[in-house]
């Protein structure tokens, strides 16, 4: 019992250990959540990542106290990618800043974020989008903020886009430094 005891509170430690060297690192890869490690249960309300990195599927799902994810676009030259389910079920998501490199959002990656109000796009052409990958989000009350040149390519996009409530991209102070 007390073998079982002290190894529970080792992996405890290592996890608490890993997530917080995840949000540290400047360079990412970030495997399966099953493979890495599981912080659906974690207390995690803001996810600073940066743009040479790539999340996989489910990484984050169910992070239910995630509010705000920014990816920085310190890196133009790789394409950025958001695997399927990756934030799944993060209820209480309102805020994601998607960076210029951005290339793909897969299956169901968003689905769940119902409170989903704000997504700033900095990529000029739009990505490509799984499907349902912004299941439950009302998007005609979300708002997505693309570059100015880059509207009319949203509006007329065959993917889920044109049902966002587009606007004009503004680098607004901070934004990238949340």
């Amino acid at each position: 019992f007390k073998r079982n005891k002290k190894a529970a509170r080792n992996k405890e430690r290592k996890h608490q250990s890993t997530i917080k060297r995840i949000i540290e690192l400047s360079w990412l890869f970030i495997k399966k959540r099953e493979e890495l490690i599981d912080v659906s249960s974690s207390e995690i309300k803001e996810l600073h990542l940066y743009s040479n990195c790539y999340i996989g599927d489910q990484c984050f799902a169910d992070c239910k106290e995630l509010t705000s994810l920014v990816i920085d676009d310190t890196d133009k030259t790789n394409e950025y990618w958001i695997g399927s389910t990756a934030f799944k079920g993060c209820e209480k998501l309102n805020t994601v800043n998607l960076p210029e490199s951005t290339s793909g959002i897969g299956y169901e990656s968003f689905y769940g974020c119902s409170k989903l109000k704000s997504i700033y796009c900095k990529a000029s052409t739009p990505p490509s989008v799984g499907s349902s990958a912004f299941g439950t989000v009302n998007m005609p009350e979300c708002s997505l903020f693309v570059p100015k040149e880059s509207i009319t390519q949203y509006k007329e996009s065959t993917e889920v886009w044109c049902l966002f409530n587009i606007q004009e991209y503004q680098d607004i102070s901070g934004i990238n430094n949340v």
